[in-house]
């Protein structure tokens, strides 16, 4: 097979297996390839008892092990992201479906197996102290949580979530005999026409409590099944074992809850005076959902780019004018036609950077509709294939899997540094560029409350376990009160339902549950990242490269400091940086 063209990868929404031959294999044969659990099988028979007489003996098992996961990994991507691409395909459901049911479970297996082999072996001290220290205390992590039972169940929600994304690509709206996607429907929310904005949202929300039901029991199966994970993995509850999962050992529960805390004290207020600046702009009595995301001087979106490719272009433009080293990276997925950005009816919802850590290039997935959003999800998903592009060469590749407050710093200071040259890049003149990074530091400050709300909802959600739909919905609600937009200045008269279960749009709390309040932390650093940019441009890229570089090789606290920030969420540090964000926004300047 040759090298996948960008039509190859395009034409059909197929992502094709990278050739074999251009693979940095050492332990593998060029040739291998995935087709069942006996081709994995022998190498991990292999593995598994292969004698292990010396500390370099230890270290080449580590990496072929690696190797034989890299492709196991790279093999499960691909048809995840298949999946994705175009939800209609069952045959790309179903080559997803065999891979988690006959696969993934045998791989957690021998996984358990092989992390036992390496811990019981003598020479493993020797590594304790080197950049292999966060893995081992990983595995060591791993192993303390794996149980046999569990295994089962881990796969019954792979396959939920995945009815999950399949009921959420699927829905549409009809408007003037045209069929339009949720995201392609979300850009009208844009136009200064505030009765055809009114229309829209109405059908969007009626759309979504159509499948409310739908989507709470595929939700309650998705709790039952974590809360008996947790329990026999020894834990009280689903919150304490995801916590441990997610190896959180710089922070807890309690940290978060504070977080939430300082983020209702100092931030909801903020948003609050930025929801009554927007209301005396437009000149209405109330403000309502579908006056949040219309320009407030009633002019209309930003349009910054044609189409995909015009999209794509422009961004390698934006990034090359940043460091020539992320231009090229972009360009390179480009090439390869892993870049997917167009919405179109049967793709999944969402945006994600996707690694292949075999192949070495990440893959992108994205729904444009054509605004300026569209450019800062994929500056942001662009700052996740940087950071995979970065750490490419790391091995063993666990070394690369950074935790979600690293990786999430990577992506969302992108966001923030290519401001720089979003000017230049998309043509955009002083009016439209002060319009854009108003909206890019409002929308990053109005995070906050979101990520706080989604948080402790699934805090409660885990810790109240049988409770009741309507108590879910009671608890979600006075969230809202607390945090969303209810809080804020925003009238639901009429759309209680549809506010009661907002959190059905939120697929992390489906398919990730606690991978959310990384967003904020993350936050926090990246402004604090663009802080230090705006006094030291250089200086700052240097910072952000070399800390992105360490992977996942240093704790969380140390790949901060190399990035030249504190690792920190408390209440003065997010004084500093609300206050310096503000301060750096134009309308707020101005007003």
């Amino acid at each position: 097979m040759s090298k996948p063209k960008p039509s190859d990868a395009s034409s059909d929404h197929e992502l094709r297996p990278t050739d074999p031959s251009t693979l940095k294999r050492n332990y593998l044969p060029k040739t291998f390839r995935i087709t069942s659990w006996e081709d994995l099988e022998q190498h991990f028979h292999e593995l598994l008892n292969r004698e292990i007489h010396s500390l370099s003996d230890l270290k080449q098992w580590i990496l072929d092990r690696s190797e034989v996961d890299a492709a196991a990994t790279e093999e499960f991507a691909r048809r995840y992201i298949n999946t994705t691409r175009d939800t209609r395909r069952k045959d790309f459901l179903e080559s997803f479906q065999f891979f988690a049911e006959t696969i993934t479970p045998k791989l957690s297996n021998v996984g358990n197996e092989l992390n036992l082999k390496m811990l019981a072996s003598p020479f493993l001290t020797d590594l304790e102290n080197g950049d292999l220290h966060v893995y081992i205390r990983s595995v060591r992590n791993e192993t303390e949580l794996f149980r046999d039972e569990n295994v089962p169940l881990f796969t019954q929600i792979e396959l939920a979530d995945q009815e999950y994304n399949t009921l959420i690509g699927a829905m549409t709206i009809e408007h003037e005999g045209k069929t339009l996607t949720m995201p392609q429907a979300a850009k009208v929310l844009k136009s200064d026409d505030r009765t055809l904005r009114e229309t829209i949202y109405r059908k969007i929300a009626a759309r979504r409590i159509q499948d409310r039901d739908k989507l709470d029991d595929i939700f309650d199966r998705m709790l039952g099944l974590r809360q008996a994970i947790a329990r026999n993995a020894g834990f009280d509850n689903y919150r304490d074992y995801a916590f441990r999962a997610k190896e959180r050992f710089d922070y807890t529960p309690q940290d978060c809850l504070d977080f939430h805390a300082a983020i209702r004290q100092e931030i909801v207020p903020v948003i609050a005076t930025f929801n009554e600046q927007r209301r005396q702009a437009l000149g209405i009595d109330t403000l309502r959902p579908w006056d949040t995301e219309v320009d407030e001087d009633g002019k209309a979106p930003l349009q910054p780019f044609t189409d995909e490719a015009d999209l794509i272009q422009r961004s390698i433009n934006c990034f090359n004018k940043l460091d020539p080293y992320f231009g090229n990276c972009l360009s390179e997925m480009k090439s390869r036609g892993f870049l997917d950005l167009e919405s179109r009816v049967g793709k999944g919802a969402g945006g994600y950077n996707y690694p292949l850590v075999e192949t070495g290039i990440p893959f992108i997935f994205m729904n444009c509709s054509g605004t300026m959003r569209d450019v800062v999800v994929l500056m942001h998903e662009g700052g996740h294939a940087i950071h995979s592009f970065l750490t490419a060469d790391i091995h063993p590749y666990y070394c690369r899997q950074t935790p979600h407050e690293v990786a999430e710093l990577a992506s969302m200071t992108m966001e923030l540094f290519s401001m720089a040259h979003m000017q230049e890049t998309f043509d955009l003149s002083d009016a439209d560029y002060n319009r854009a990074l108003t909206e890019k530091l409002k929308d990053a400050i109005e995070l906050f409350p979101w990520v706080a709300a989604v948080d402790a909802f699934q805090h409660w959600l885990y810790t109240h376990e049988g409770h009741t739909r309507e108590e879910r919905r009671n608890a979600w609600k006075q969230l809202m009160n607390e945090f969303g937009s209810t809080a804020t200045g925003i009238d639901w008269s009429g759309l209680e339902e549809n506010l009661d279960h907002l959190w059905h749009k939120q697929g992390h709390i489906f398919s990730v549950p606690f991978y959310y309040i990384e967003y904020a932390i993350a936050q926090l650093g990246a402004l604090a990242m663009w802080k230090n940019f705006r006094t030291d441009r250089q200086a700052s890229l240097n910072a952000y490269k070399n800390a992105l570089k360490l992977g996942a090789t240093k704790d969380i606290r140390e790949v901060y400091e190399t990035a030249g920030i504190s690792f920190s969420f408390s209440k003065a540090h997010m004084e500093d940086v609300i206050s310096f964000a503000r301060q750096h926004i134009p309308d707020e300047v101005q007003s």
